[in-house]
Order: C-alpha cells, then sequence, then structure tokens
C-alpha cells in the first residue's frame, strides 16, 4: 500500500498531465525516490528526491508546483552534470536559480505559492543575469530554495538512466508538441520553448539522444494502465521496459540536402546497428513515397540515394498512419506540403543549416551543407 506521501506525488503526477501536460510529461522522466535527509525537494536532473513529512503536508495544487519546479530547474539546467552554475557560489546560485524557475512556472499557469522566491525586479532574467545583480551574501529565502546543492549522500536509483541536458532539451520539444497537439501549451511557455530550441548542438549527437528520449517516452503506455495504483483512484501509464520498436527514416533527396546525404546514412547505420531496432523502415520520397525498404536488427543498410522531383511531406505520414513508428526523421530542405496535424509520434526534421522555413510540428536539428562525407 502507498504511503500518504505517494499518494500525493502521484495525484500530483496524474493532475499534471491532465491539466499541464507539458509539465507532466517531463516529471514522468525523474526518478522519484523518498528521503527525510532533505527538508522538501531535490533534483540533479534524474532523480526526484521528496521528504514524506513535507510532501503529506501540501495540497493538490501545492504538490503540483513543487514537482512542476524541480522540472523547470531541470529544463533550465540549472542542475545536473551539465549544470550552468560554473564557477558561481552555489549557494547564491542555487537562490539565482529560483526566480526565473517560479516565473516560468507562473507563465505556464501553475499557482505559485505566496512566499516564492521571484522578486518583480528580477523577472524576465536569466539565473546569471540574476546572480549578477542580486546582492552578495543573499539573504536566506523565505520559501525556501532550489534543492540542488549537496546531494553526495542522497539515495540513488542504480538503475536510473543519467538523463543529460540534451536529453532533457529533446524532451521539453516532444512535451510542447504533445501540449501544442491538446491545445494546453501557454503562450508564455511557447516562446521559451522557442528560444530554448535555438542553441545549436552537433547533430549527431541530436539524433542519438532523439531516438533514445524516444524509447523513452514511449516505455508508458496509458492503454495498459499500472494496475498497482488503481485501488488508490490513480491512472497511471504503465512503464512497458527497455525495448525499441519501428524507427522510420524519411529521405527527401533534394538538392539541398544530397551535399550531407552520403554523411547521414552513415550516421543512421550506425545508430542502426547499436541500437538494433525491431525494424528500421527508410522511405524515399518526393510528391509521393517512391520506395519503401525495410531493415531487419542485423540488416546492413545499403541507402542509394537517387535524385526525384517536387516535394510533399504527406504522402510518407500518410504512408505510416497503418503502423506508426516509434519516431520519424525526415531529412529535407523544408520545402514542401505538410500534413494539415502533427501525427501522434515524434518528429525530428533534419534540414540544411540556415534553413529560413519553419516546421509547424517536430523537432529541428540543423546540418552544416559541408559536412564530411
Amino acid at each position: 500500500m502507498m504511503t500518504k506521501a505517494e499518494t500525493t506525488l502521484k495525484q500530483a503526477l496524474v493532475a499534471l498531465l491532465q491539466t499541464h501536460p507539458f509539465w507532466g510529461q517531463l516529471a514522468l522522466r525523474l526518478t522519484p525516490i523518498e528521503t527525510r535527509l532533505i527538508p522538501t525537494e531535490a533534483t540533479d536532473g534524474t532523480h526526484l528526491w521528496y521528504n514524506p513529512d513535507f510532501m503529506e503536508g501540501l495540497s493538490l495544487k501545492q504538490a503540483m508546483f513543487e514537482v512542476a519546479h524541480e522540472v523547470a530547474h531541470c529544463v533550465l539546467r540549472h542542475c545536473g552534470p551539465e549544470s550552468r552554475c560554473g564557477w558561481r557560489e552555489r549557494e547564491k546560485w542555487k537562490l539565482a536559480c529560483e526566480h526565473p524557475t517560479n516565473f516560468l512556472c507562473r507563465d505556464s499557469g501553475l499557482i505559485v505559492p505566496a512566499d516564492a522566491v521571484m522578486l518583480p525586479q528580477y523577472e524576465a532574467m536569466c539565473a546569471e543575469e540574476v546572480y549578477a545583480k542580486m546582492p552578495d551574501p543573499p539573504k536566506a529565502p523565505k520559501g525556501g530554495c532550489a534543492g540542488f546543492g549537496n546531494q553526495s549522500g542522497l539515495p540513488r536509483d542504480p538503475t536510473a538512466t543519467t538523463l543529460t541536458a540534451l536529453d532533457w532539451q529533446i524532451a521539453v520539444q516532444q512535451a510542447a508538441e504533445a501540449a501544442k497537439a491538446r491545445g494546453s501549451l501557454p503562450a508564455g511557455l511557447e516562446q521559451f520553448v522557442k528560444a530554448l530550441g535555438k542553441s545549436e548542438v552537433d547533430w549527431r549527437s541530436y539524433i542519438r539522444r532523439f531516438i533514445q528520449t524516444c524509447q523513452s517516452a514511449d516505455d508508458y503506455s496509458w492503454k495498459l494502465p499500472a494496475t498497482r495504483y488503481i485501488p488508490f483512484g490513480l491512472y497511471l501509464p504503465r512503464l512497458l521496459g527497455e525495448r525499441v520498436g519501428t524507427l522510420a527514416v524519411a529521405i527527401d533527396s533534394s538538392g539541398s540536402t544530397t551535399s550531407y546525404l552520403p554523411a547521414f546514412i552513415r550516421e543512421m547505420a550506425a545508430i542502426h546497428e547499436e541500437v538494433q531496432p525491431e525494424q528500421l523502415v527508410l522511405l524515399y520520397a518526393d510528391a509521393a513515397v517512391q520506395k519503401v525498404e525495410t531493415y531487419g536488427p542485423d540488416d546492413v543498410l545499403d541507402c542509394r540515394v537517387k535524385g526525384f522531383g517536387g516535394t510533399d511531406f504527406q504522402p510518407v505520414f500518410k504512408h505510416l498512419e497503418a503502423d506508426p513508428p516509434l519516431c520519424l526523421i525526415y531529412v529535407t530542405d523544408l520545402d514542401g506540403a505538410f500534413p494539415p496535424a502533427a501525427p501522434p509520434y515524434p518528429v525530428l526534421w533534419v534540414v540544411p543549416k540556415g534553413t529560413t522555413i519553419k516546421a509547424p510540428f517536430g523537432d529541428v536539428v540543423e546540418v552544416h551543407t559541408h559536412v564530411n562525407a
């Protein structure tokens, strides 16, 4: 039987998934651990530690905020192995991080406690700017401070996969797409997500982490709820376990993409060999799907690209309707007709560097056209 603290946390997760799906989906990526070694909550970007006495005393709306608050620290890279803290004094950095975190939660429609640390003069500032303007030493906050200081003595789940900054960046884009599809992504949060997506990353790393993140997201199924929570009135998605289903790759072999296609194909071949999905579906398309190749986990990719005519993305999505993949990676210059709505799976557009056309859904990663083949 779950404790009161566990029930409060699970109810908060369900409520976030229902009313704030952006935060709810991201919260599911953290591994919750109960401990009395901290006074409230803490995170390292992978775990969500919570004090059971603190959690038990929260109302549902308060618990929703506290969970989203910790997730926001992960999203903003305030903590974790790639924290933006750098050389800064840790306690002052923790306090500086409270302001942008709480403003972000407020802008997304969450109810922020009256004693939350969010002075108006620091609104619209990042943590680094707040840190530079804060008095030194800072005053202890009335409403508590971010829990990502020294965590060396806290319990950890040895099976939990450490989430990197790139993992969180991809997860944010995917959660935003899912929330937009439900019409529940606040304007302020949408602007934040767009700004976050502008940071430049290595395209090879991005593609790998994108697939891994899709795999993690696909591990949860609402069709098969976790039965252990049903007696408590909690319908949470069931963790299906480690698996990789079907990966789909679509290639629009227009002139602007051919310069980096050999390098992309080599990278996909290496990923296919490492990940070994149940199958990889490779589609060649222009205004129609011209060719489909299916590879098993042990097959060797043989991708010889030929030039086609105009571009229409809709036939590829139509082709995948009968058997939706884990995710779709589409190599194109984005100069074509898009489907009217986003599909029920994540999409990554691999485009030439400097592409100005905006995709109506999905993530976008740019590739330098001079990349070595």
